[in-house]
């Protein structure tokens, strides 16, 4: 995201009169303290470390996020009310295709039901009649279960089970499945954080080619689950994957670029953790030994870039490349502030179509394979 709006500064011809900044929230993953700082933000402004208060209504060109639908749905629904569009580099949830209750919304992946589609053609070939489904109690979870029961039922596939999983009964999961043991095909829809710890439950249980497992996008290619998978349970499993070709601009920048201290940016320091399994000098999680490197720490060709890379960046530069046409539509080519037509309601339609059509001339030009915008 930053990689854009920095591209974007430097471009004469998008906002050639203004500055674009950034400004990155942390959800905290709670769907409640997301929809209390949106509103904040909105009412109080921003307040720097130094103490010095900006205020941003009427500066704000529109929102990016999040990850997991439900919390982008919780956004969706104050931003909605406070007239601002928001496009997901990654939700996936059917719900936020409901334009009636989400008309400021986009996104540039698919929506599950797509997802779903493919698993019932899966299981169709696999012979597979009989199926239990492991989901996670949330929004993505939920609705991602609902969605593969009723194809399901279309195609004619029972399903013997549903079993909930949180984060604290991932133990009890296995003994679940033996309830139905005919039905040995497993579909998997549990948020991407969970992928890992439930994957270490299973293996203290299951053996190699007791279940056959399906799982959604959010496992998409996470090697720890594979690298960890020492008794081999997850052989022969399927996972439906998020495919779009890197942008290389994007993917060089990440795999080049110096992290800072800690303190000036924890979110990155926690990705570097994660990624590489290392600590990060000063940070207040020390689970490894090795300290992370600082220069180009991702410049190895084992490390993988996520494809959420490209899709944030994409999701970014249609924002701001459609705010853009958008803002000389209704402010003039002249001017060098929101000005408030910018935002009337009447207008958020004709926005909603800059952002798609400069989001498919972008495409044109950008190496993105199989890459579109969902309303």
């Amino acid at each position: 995201m930053r990689y854009a709006v920095r591209n974007t500064n430097a471009n004469s011809k998008i906002f050639p009169k203004m500055n674009i900044g950034i400004i990155v929230i942390c959800t905290c993953n709670n769907p409640a303290v997301i929809q209390r700082k949106l509103y904040n933000l909105e009412r109080d402004g921003l307040t720097l470390l130094n103490g010095t208060a900006i205020n941003v209504a009427g500066r704000i060109l529109g929102f990016v996020g999040d990850i997991g639908s439900s919390i982008t749905i919780s956004m969706a629904e104050v931003l909605t009310r406070l007239n601002h569009v928001l496009i997901s580099y990654a939700s996936t949830s059917p719900s936020l295709s409901n334009r009636d209750a989400f008309p400021y919304f986009l996104r540039v992946v698919p929506s599950n039901s797509d997802q779903v589609k493919i698993m019932v053609k899966l299981l169709k070939q696999l012979g597979s009649n009989y199926i239990q489904i492991v989901y996670s109690k949330e929004t993505y979870g939920e609705e991602g279960r609902d969605n593969v029961i009723q194809e399901a039922a279309d195609a004619g596939i029972c399903v013997e089970q549903t079993v909930e999983v949180t984060e604290s009964t991932y133990h009890l999961v296995y003994d679940r499945l033996l309830q139905a043991g005919s039905a040995t095909t497993i579909i998997v829809w549990v948020r991407s954080h969970m992928t890992v710890p439930l994957a270490a439950a299973l293996r203290q249980k299951a053996t190699s080619g007791a279940f056959t497992f399906i799982c959604s996008h959010s496992w998409n290619t996470n090697r720890q689950v594979i690298l960890e998978d020492t008794t081999q349970i997850l052989l022969g499993a399927f996972t439906i994957v998020l495919d779009i070709q890197p942008n290389k601009n994007v993917s060089d920048h990440v795999r080049f670029m110096n992290f800072v201290p800690w303190q000036q940016d924890p979110w990155g320091a926690m990705f570097l953790q994660e990624k590489l399994q290392c600590s990060v000098k000063n940070s207040y999680i020390q689970t490894h030994p090795s300290l992370c490197p600082v220069v180009h720490p991702l410049a190895s060709s084992d490390v993988e870039i996520d494809a959420y890379v490209t899709t944030a960046y994409l999701a970014t530069l249609a924002l701001l490349t459609g705010s853009h046409s958008q803002h000389q539509s209704v402010c003039g080519t002249a001017s060098t502030v929101l000005c408030p037509q910018f935002y009337r309601t009447d207008g958020r339609f004709q926005w909603l179509v800059s952002v798609i059509s400069f989001f498919y001339r972008l495409l044109q030009n950008t190496r993105v394979a199989k890459a579109c915008m969902y309303l």
